[in-house]
């Protein structure tokens, strides 16, 4: 990059910490999908201040009610383009929604009340990913103010979903054929200057364990779903170690040595009619490998 592109961004980064700050401000939580609407807005209108021309793309309520039951939150996905005439095309992709937030937030009020501390923002999404996204669009600006012309098209897509698997996200921009590029950069955040070739697959499943009820009075007459839960994730610790053995690393594009992994009990419940003097008759726990 151009001495002059440099410039541009150590003279704006103020309006960069703005940009980030206004999307952290909109609480893209998901599940179930809050906020989407009034997020793609706002991305709307940062995208064309940065000169991309833009579509939002809902997809049909039919689409969501088929996969999460439900649309009561609708998915909206974003399309930015640049186009420069060049033969080849670039696909930038980004997130925007953000996990649920848990434990006790420590900085500024509440998760989305961004502020900064040490020259880092603290925010749910800051790192994960919208930081990417503002680090994106105020690359692209530093671009056309600086009056460079990248050497191919540019194409964004500003997405829903990845938290829960992406198929009313970037699944959907690739099925409805929003995205024409030769080449695909995810802008995944909190990487630093890393730059990944492919990524992990994954395959998630949810562990139902049934037993017996019975009262705490008389635990023998019934079946400890719990128990049972937890032999069963003790039991995996064996399988986890071989997926960490020498015999299943590998070598990614990149050169870096890498193994399989299993995480047990991201989402773990119990039955609906559980209570302290009860044997629970139920449990649940999920994996992602």
């Amino acid at each position: 990059m151009a001495r002059s592109e440099h410039n541009f961004i150590e003279e704006n980064e103020a309006y960069l910490l703005e940009m980030l700050q206004d999307m952290v401000r909109v609480p893209t939580v998901n599940p179930p999908g809050e906020g989407y609407r009034e997020m793609v807005d706002l991305l709307s209108a940062q995208s064309r201040e940065a000169g991309l021309v833009v579509g939002i793309h809902q997809v049909p309520d039919a689409e969501v009610r088929a996969l999460l039951g439900s649309a009561e939150y609708p998915r909206f996905n974003l399309i930015a383009r640049w186009d420069v005439g060049a033969e080849k095309t670039v696909h930038f992709n980004a997130h925007y929604d953000v996990v649920p937030v848990s434990g006790t937030w420590r900085f500024f009020g509440d998760a989305f009340t961004p502020g900064v501390s040490g020259g880092a923002v603290y925010g749910r999404g800051s790192g994960d990913m919208k930081g990417s996204i503002a680090a994106l669009l105020m690359a692209i600006r530093a671009l056309r103010e600086s009056g460079s012309q990248p050497a191919f098209n540019i194409e964004c897509s500003f997405t829903a979903d990845e938290e829960t698997g992406g198929q009313l996200g970037a699944g959907y921009v690739v099925r409805e054929g929003l995205c024409k590029a030769d080449f695909a950069v995810v802008c995944e955040g909190a990487a630093g200057s890393y730059v990944g070739c492919g990524h992990n697959g994954v395959l998630w499943l949810q562990v139902d364990v049934e037993g017996k009820p019975a009262h705490a009075s008389r635990p023998q007459d019934g079946i400890n779903a719990f128990e049972a839960m937890a032999a069963m994730s003790t039991g995996l610790d064996r399988y986890k170690r071989g997926l960490a053995s020498l015999q299943r690393r590998y070598r990614d594009l990149n050169g870096t040595e890498r193994n399989p992994t299993l995480n047990v009990g991201g989402v773990f419940a119990g039955g609906s009619g559980d209570k302290i003097n009860t044997v629970p008759a139920r449990a649940s726990f999920s994996l992602d490998r």
